[in-house]
């Protein structure tokens, strides 16, 4: 799990994930974001954090594809 952070406008590597909710509310999305491989926190922009109905500090699931 990580917690989400709300992406920078800034450029940058960025690498694709899937992220999801849990499962009582299970929502799924695909997304190009930083990498969040060291650290806890994934930086995920604003329509995917609308698309997932989460908001900074709320935890996902990612897997990097």
């Amino acid at each position: 799990h990580r917690r989400v952070e709300t992406a920078s406008r800034e450029g940058g590597a960025t690498v694709t994930y899937a992220v999801a909710t849990s499962a009582e509310r299970f929502r799924a999305v695909t997304v190009a974001c930083p990498p969040c491989d060291t650290s806890d926190a994934i930086c995920l922009p604003a329509a995917a954090q609308e698309a997932l109905g989460v908001t900074p500090g709320d935890s996902v699931i990612c897997v990097r594809l």
